[in-house]
C-alpha cells in the first residue's frame, strides 16, 4: 500500500514540477512546513517569509511542502515523505532550505544528506532547542521557539486573583510535549500555592464535558491543535471558540494566532516574526554571509495582545492590562456607524459657515469702501493744498475752476479773484501764457502733455517750468476740462550750468594728473581712464586705450586679482593701498598701488567704482630681490646640521634654522617665539644659559666653544657645543644674540668608548697571554689527576683528593673565561635562551648568599623574553651586579629589585648605548642603598677599579659585565641619586623563539684504534697527554714542533691517521702546520688545540676538523677525535 501511494505522489510530482519549472535566474528556497496548509501558525510563519522576500526585491522562486505531521506521523509516513521529496528534488535544486517547526526540522536534519547536502539549513518555531541537537552538523542555523509560560500565567493569575487552578488542555504532538515539559519544569508538584494539571482527552464529548464542570478557581490553557482518539483533528478555529462558548473559565494561550478566536490572550508568541526572522538570515546567507557567523537567534518574539470580548466577559479593565498591550475586537466610535451621514452633516455646517463668513465680509468691506471714499476725498483735499507744486482745474473754456495755496502764491492771486475767471484777469501782456494752443487740444483728443516752458512768476523774472497738463472726465466719463501742474526747474538749469563747468574743470585735471585714474564697472570692465592709467598699461594715450577695452580686461590683472577685488567689492569696503599685478600690452609684469572708493546711488546700491593707480614696479622689484636675498640665506641656514639661532634682549627665542627647531621638536613651518622654559626641562640648565647669555649682552664680546650638557623638554639628553654673538644696531645697541650650536653628544659617546676599548684591549692582550699560560697549565693539571685517578683505588682518600683537584681545576678554567669575556668576548657558545628563567635560576642562587636584612625582589613582567644568548655569562652578569649590591648594602641593609621586560630602544638611546635601535630585552638591577658618587660614574667600568676595602673586591665585576655585553651586542645604562636608588638597564637584543631543541645525549669517552701524532711544545703536555691517548686506546707519536712534525709525517705518511697540534709553537704554528700537511699528507685529519679564544674564528684549512680550547679533559679530547675521524661515539644507557 505504501509502495502504491508512494509511486502515486512521485508521478504526481514529477508532472507538476515538469509543468512549473524554475525561472531561469532565479534563487530556488525550498520551504519545509511541519503542519498542514490552512494551519494559523505555519501560514503566519510562511506570510513573514514572503513578506521579506518582497521586499528585498531578490528574484526568489518558493516551493512549499507541508508534511501534515499532526495528522499523518510513523515511519511508514516519514519513507513515503522522503521518497516523494527526493524524487521533486531531482527538478527543483534548492539553494537554500527553511523549515520550520519541531517536525520538519528533525526530518531535515535527519535526511539532509539524501535530500539536499552541503545546501544551508535555515530553521524557525523550534522549540525546546539545544545545541546538541546539531551535534557534527554544519551550515546550519535559525531561530528557536521559545513561549513565556511564566509571563502569561502570572498575567492570567492577576487578572483573575481569586482562580488559582491552571488546566492544561494539551495532546501528544511536538508542541504538545514540549510545551507541558517546560510548564512541569517550571512550576514542579511542590509548588502548592498552584495547582497545575494536564488533560490529554482523546474523546471530545468528554472534552467538552470536563470543561462546562469546570469550577470557579480554575483557568484554562490550550494547546494549538487538539487530536481525538477516532483519527480526526481539530484546529484552532474548529475547537476553540466551541470550547470558550461551553467555558465558565477563561482560556489562554502562548500564541498570537489563536488570540480573537476565543482566548484571552496574553504575552504570546509570533508566527509571522519567526518567518520573518528566517526570511533575513536566508536572504544574508545568499548574499555571501558564512552561516558560522550567524549564531542561532533565542531572541523571544514576543507581544502583549488581548481580546476586548473575553475581557468585557470576565469583567476586566483595559487599566488591569499592560501599558503597551494591543486590544483586539475594540468597539469602533459612534461616528463610524453611519460614517456617510456624518460627513454629510459636517460638509453641509462647512458650506453654511463659509458663505455667512462672505456675507458678513462684503457688509464690512462696503462700509470699508465708503469710508475710504471719505478719507481720499479729504485726503485729496488736504493734498492740494500742502504739495509744494502750484495745481489748478479748469473747464473746456478755459475758466478756473479750483486752484491751490502754491498756485495762488505763484501767481500773488486768491481764489475767490480767480475762480470762474481767465488768464486775462490776472496775467501780464508780452510774456509766454499759462494756456496755449496745447490746452485746445488736450481737450480734444482726452491726452497728456508735459513740455518745457518760460512763465510769469509774481514778484520774480520769468521761471523756467515744466509743465504737466492732463484732461479729466466726470462720472459719465466726458470730457470737462484740463488739471495743470507747475514744477518750477529754474534752480536745476542753475546749478546744470554750474556742473557744466565743474565737470570742464575736472576733465583738465583727469586729463593731466600724473597718476592714473580709472572708472569701472562692479565686474572689473573699465568703464574711462587718464592718459597716465593708459601709459601704465603699455598704451600711448586713453583714447588707444579704450578702443581696445577688451584686450585689456584679458592681460590687464591676473586672475587672482579680479577674485580678491570682486570680494573687496562684495564686502562694501573701499580699496586702500592694495598691492596687484597686472600686465602690459606688449605683455610686460608690472605692479600698482591702488586706492579705489565704491560709488553709490541715492538708493544706496553700487553702482561703479573710481580710484588712482601708481606704479610702483620699481621698488616691489627691489622687494623681490630683497626677498629672494633672505630666502637664499634662509635656505643655506635650513640646510646645514648646526643649530642657529637669533634672540631678543629679553633672551626669548625669536628665530631659528631648521636643524634648530626639530632639535627642539618646534613645527619648521611656524615662526619661533619661545623661551628657555619651553626647551630645557631642569631649571640648573635654564639658569646656566641665562648668565651666558647675560654676560654676552652686558660685555658686547662673543663667547666661543662652550660646553653643555642639558636635558630637552622631552627628557633627552645631550651635549652640545655652543658659541654666542651680540647683535647691535646702526648706533652701537646690542639688540640681541646670534648663537650656533652642534650636538655633540654622539662624538663625546665615541671619544669614552674610545678611551675604555683602548683600556679594554690593553688588558686583553695581558689576560690572554695569562689565560694561554694557565691554560697550559691547568691542561697538564687535568690530564696527570685524571691518569692519577685510573691507576688508584677509587674508595681511597687519595681518590677525593684527586677529584676535588680537578674541580679547582675547573674553576680555574672558569675564572680564565671570566678574564677572558671582558677582553675578547666570543659568540661560539651563545644559544636561544628565555632571559626571564635564565635571570630567575640566577636569582634562586643568589638569594641564599644574602643576609636577612636584605630584600630581594624579582619582578617579572613577561613570561618569556627570548635571547641569543650564553647562559652561564647572563648568570655571571646577574650575580656580579647583585654582588655589588650586596656589599653596597651590606651594613645599612635595603632592597634590591631585578625585573625583565621587553623594551623598546629608539635612535636616541642607541646612540648614547653605542647599539642598534629595535626590540630588545631589558634587565633592570635597582637597589636603594648609597649609591654612586656622580664623580666615580665614568670609571666604575675601569677593570680593577674598586670601593671595596682591600681584599674584599678584584675591580673586575663591572668590566667583566661591560665585556659580556659587548660580545652580545647589548649596552648597559647607569644611573644613580646617592641615598635614593641606583639602577643598571641591561639591554640584549630579542629574537624569535625556534622550535624546541632535540635534547642533547651525554656521552662517555670512546676507546678507538689508529696512529695519532701529538705535537706540542710543553713539557709538561708532551708528558701526560700522549699517556691518555694511549689509555683511550691509540698508538701515539710525539713531536716537540712542527718542523720534528713534518719530518715523521714525511717518514712515515701512511702510517699516521690523525694529528694533535697545539696552536702557540715556536717557529710555525698549529694553523700553519695544517696547511703544509694539506701537500704531504691531505687525508689526514688534524684537530688545533689552543688556550685562546680567537684561534676559533681564524682562518683554517680543510684539513682541520676542530678547535679545541684549552683545558680540556678526557672526554672533550675522545669527542673531538672521533668526530675527527668520523667516528661515532659510545652512548650512555
Amino acid at each position: 500500500m505504501i509502495r502504491t501511494v508512494t509511486l502515486w505522489l512521485a508521478a504526481a510530482a514529477a508532472l507538476f514540477l515538469t509543468a512549473t519549472p524554475a525561472l531561469a535566474g532565479k534563487t530556488n528556497v525550498l520551504i519545509l512546513n511541519s503542519y498542514e496548509n490552512g494551519y494559523a501558525w505555519s501560514d503566519k510563519i510562511l506570510e513573514g517569509i514572503r513578506a521579506v522576500f518582497k521586499e528585498s526585491g531578490v528574484p526568489i522562486e518558493l516551493q512549499v511542502e507541508y508534511m501534515d505531521s499532526k495528522r499523518y506521523r510513523g515511519e511508514a509516513v516519514e519513507e513515503t515523505l522522503l521518497a516523494l521529496y527526493r524524487h521533486k528534488l531531482t527538478f527543483f535544486r534548492p539553494d537554500i532550505v527553511i523549515v520550520s517547526d519541531n517536525n520538519a526540522f528533525r526530518f531535515a536534519v535527519t535526511h539532509r544528506q539524501a535530500l539536499f547536502p552541503e545546501v544551508p539549513l535555515v530553521f524557525c518555531g523550534v522549540n525546546n532547542y539545544s545545541p546538541e541537537l546539531l551535534q557534527g552538523e554544519t551550515n546550519i542555523t535559525g531561530a528557536a521557539e521559545s513561549v513565556d509560560i511564566s509571563g502569561n500565567i502570572d498575567i492570567a493569575l492577576k487578572l483573575h486573583p481569586t482562580r488559582n487552578r491552571i488546566v492544561v488542555i494539551t495532546d501528544s504532538s511536538a508542541t504538545g510535549v514540549a510545551v507541558s515539559s517546560e510548564i512541569r519544569e517550571i512550576y514542579p508538584d511542590a509548588d502548592r500555592q498552584l495547582h497545575i494539571e494536564f488533560i490529554n482527552m482523546a474523546n471530545r464529548d468528554n472534552l467538552f464535558q470536563t470543561v462546562r464542570g469546570a469550577t470557579d478557581d480554575t483557568i484554562f490553557f490550550f494547546i494549538p491543535q487538539y487530536s481525538a482518539g477516532d483519527g480526526t483533528f481539530y484546529g484552532t478555529a474548529d475547537i476553540v471558540p466551541d470550547l470558550e462558548k461551553n467555558s465558565r473559565a477563561p482560556i489562554y494561550s502562548f500564541w498570537k494566532f489563536m488570540v480573537g478566536e476565543g482566548t484571552m490572550g496574553g504575552r504570546v508568541t509570533s508566527g509571522r516574526l519567526h518567518g520573518e526572522t528566517a526570511a533575513h538570515m536566508a536572504l544574508e546567507i545568499l548574499s555571501g554571509t558564512p552561516v558560522s557567523e550567524l549564531p542561532v537567534s533565542y531572541d523571544a518574539q514576543y507581544s502583549w495582545i488581548f481580546d476586548h470580548n473575553q475581557l468585557k466577559k470576565f469583567s476586566i479593565p483595559l487599566t488591569a492590562l499592560p501599558d503597551e498591550a494591543e486590544i483586539l475586537n475594540m468597539p469602533q466610535p459612534f461616528y463610524r456607524l453611519n460614517r456617510e451621514l456624518f460627513w454629510v452633516l459636517v460638509v453641509s455646517f462647512v458650506t453654511l459657515t463659509v458663505v455667512l463668513i462672505f456675507l458678513v465680509m462684503n457688509i464690512i468691506m462696503r462700509r470699508r469702501v465708503e469710508e475710504d471714499l471719505k478719507d481720499q476725498l479729504s485726503f485729496l483735499e488736504i493734498f492740494m493744498e500742502t504739495v509744494p507744486v502750484p495745481i489748478y482745474v479748469k473747464d473746456l473754456n478755459g475758466h478756473y475752476q479750483g486752484m491751490n495755496r502754491e498756485f495762488e502764491k505763484w501767481f500773488g492771486v486768491t481764489r475767490a479773484d480767480v475762480l470762474g475767471h481767465t488768464d486775462a484777469l490776472f496775467y501780464p501782456k508780452g510774456v509766454p501764457p499759462l494756456s496755449d494752443e496745447s490746452d485746445s487740444h488736450l481737450t480734444a483728443e482726452n491726452d497728456i502733455r508735459v513740455y518745457h516752458s518760460r512763465i510769469f512768476k509774481h514778484g520774480s523774472d520769468n521761471h523756467h517750468v515744466i509743465l504737466h497738463k492732463a484732461t479729466y472726465r466726470n462720472a459719465k466719463n466726458e470730457i470737462c476740462g484740463l488739471v495743470g501742474a507747475i514744477l518750477d526747474i529754474n534752480d536745476m538749469k542753475k546749478a546744470q550750468w554750474d556742473l557744466q563747468k565743474a565737470e570742464e574743470r575736472y576733465r583738465s585735471i583727469f586729463e593731466n594728473a600724473t597718476k592714473g585714474i580709472f572708472l569701472s564697472d562692479l565686474s572689473g570692465r573699465l568703464l574711462n581712464i587718464n592718459n597716465a592709467f593708459a601709459q601704465m598699461l603699455g598704451y600711448d594715450g586713453r583714447k588707444e586705450a579704450l578702443a581696445h577695452v577688451d584686450k585689456i580686461e584679458n592681460h590687464y590683472a591676473t586672475q587672482e586679482t579680479r577674485e580678491k577685488l570682486r570680494e573687496m567689492i562684495r564686502k562694501g569696503d573701499n580699496i586702500q593701498g592694495l598691492e596687484i599685478e597686472f600686465y602690459t600690452i606688449g605683455g610686460k609684469k608690472r605692479w600698482a598701488s591702488l586706492n579705489a572708493g565704491l560709488v553709490r546711488n541715492k538708493q544706496g546700491e553700487l553702482e561703479h567704482i573710481e580710484g588712482i593707480g601708481e606704479d610702483i614696479t620699481q621698488r616691489k622689484l627691489a622687494e623681490i630681490a630683497m626677498k629672494e636675498s633672505k630666502n637664499k640665506l634662509q635656505i643655506v641656514l635650513d640646510n646645514i646640521p648646526q643649530l642657529v639661532y637669533w634672540q631678543d634682549p629679553s633672551l626669548t627665542y625669536v628665530g631659528g634654522n631648521r636643524s634648530f627647531k626639530l632639535f627642539y621638536d618646534l613645527d619648521p613651518a611656524q615662526e619661533v617665539n619661545v623661551t628657555y622654559t619651553d626647551l630645557m626641562a631642569e631649571p640648573e640648565d635654564i639658569r646656566t644659559s641665562c648668565e651666558v647669555d647675560r654676560t654676552v649682552i652686558r660685555s658686547a664680546s662673543p663667547r666661543y666653544r662652550i660646553r653643555r650638557n642639558i636635558k630637552k623638554r622631552n627628557g633627552k639628553e645631550v651635549c652640545l657645543e655652543i658659541n654666542k654673538i651680540p647683535l647691535s644696531d646702526e648706533n652701537g645697541h646690542i639688540t640681541g644674540i646670534l648663537g650656533t650650536a652642534e650636538d655633540i653628544t654622539k662624538k663625546v659617546n665615541l671619544e669614552k668608548q674610545l678611551v675604555q676599548s683602548q683600556k679594554m684591549e690593553a688588558l686583553g692582550t695581558l689576560s690572554g697571554g695569562i689565560a694561554h699560560d694557565f691554560n697550559n697549565i691547568l691542561t697538564s693539571i687535568i690530564n696527570s689527576t685524571e691518569l692519577a685517578l685510573e691507576d688508584i683505588d677509587p674508595t681511597a682518600m687519595a681518590a677525593d683528593d684527586l677529584k676535588r683537584v680537578l674541580k679547582a681545576s675547573a674553576r680555574g678554567s672558569e675564572l680564565v673565561n671570566r678574564i677572558l669575556a671582558f677582553s675578547r668576548p666570543s659568540r661560539e657558545e651563545h644559544q636561544i635562551v628565555n632571559v626571564t628563567d635564565v635571570v630567575a635560576e640566577a636569582l634562586s642562587l643568589f638569594r641564599s648568599t644574602i643576609p636577612g636584612n636584605i630584600e630581594l625582589n624579582e619582578i617579572k613582567k613577561c613570561s618569556e623574553c627570548i635571547c641569543l644568548a650564553a647562559p652561564t655569562q647572563l648568570h655571571q652578569i646577574i650575580m656580579n651586579l647583585c654582588t655589588n649590591s650586596f656589599h653596597a648594602m651590606k651594613t645599612g641593609g635595603g632592597t634590591i629589585t631585578v625585573s625583565v621586560a621587553p623594551a623598546e630602544v629608539d635612535d636616541h638611546l642607541a646612540d648614547l648605548l653605542s647599539i642598534q635601535a629595535g626590540d630588545y630585552c631589558r634587565i633592570t638591577v635597582s637597589d636603594n642603598g648609597p649609591g654612586i658618587p656622580s664623580e666615580l660614574m665614568d670609571k666604575i667600568f675601569d677593570p680593577f677599579f674598586t670601593t671595596k676595602e682591600k681584599g674584599v673586591g678584584t675591580g673586575l665585576g663591572l668590566a667583566v659585565v661591560h665585556g659580556i655585553l659587548k660580545g652580545h651586542r647589548g649596552g648597559i645604562h647607569v644611573s644613580s641619586l646617592p641615598g635614593i636608588e641606583t639602577t643598571f638597564d641591561i639591554y640584549l637584543p630579542r629574537t624569535e623563539k625556534p622550535d624546541a631543541p632535540t635534547a642533547k645525549r651525554s656521552f662517555s669517552p670512546a676507546t678507538g684504534r689508529g696512529t695519532i701524532l701529538f705535537v706540542e711544545d710543553d713539557e709538561e703536555q708532551r708528558q701526560t697527554v700522549p699517556r691518555v691517548l694511549e689509555r683511550l686506546g691509540y698508538q701515539v707519536l710525539v713531536a716537540n714542533d712542527a718542523t720534528t712534525a713534518l719530518a715523521v709525517i714525511t717518514a712515515q705518511t701512511e702510517a699516521v691517521d690523525l694529528v694533535i697540534t697545539d696552536f702557540d709553537m715556536p717557529g710555525d704554528n698549529g694553523f700553519v702546520l695544517a696547511a703544509k700537511l694539506c701537500n704531504i699528507a691531505p687525508a689526514c685529519p688534524v684537530i688545533i688545540v689552543s688556550g685562546r679564544q680567537k684561534s676559533l674564528s681564524m682562518d683554517r684549512t680543510e684539513n682541520v676538523r676542530s678547535v679545541l680550547i684549552k683545558p680540556y679533559n678526557r672526554q672533550s679530547l675522545s669527542e673531538a677525535i672521533n668526530t675527527a675521524l668520523h667516528q661515532q661515539p659510545k652512548e650512555i644507557p
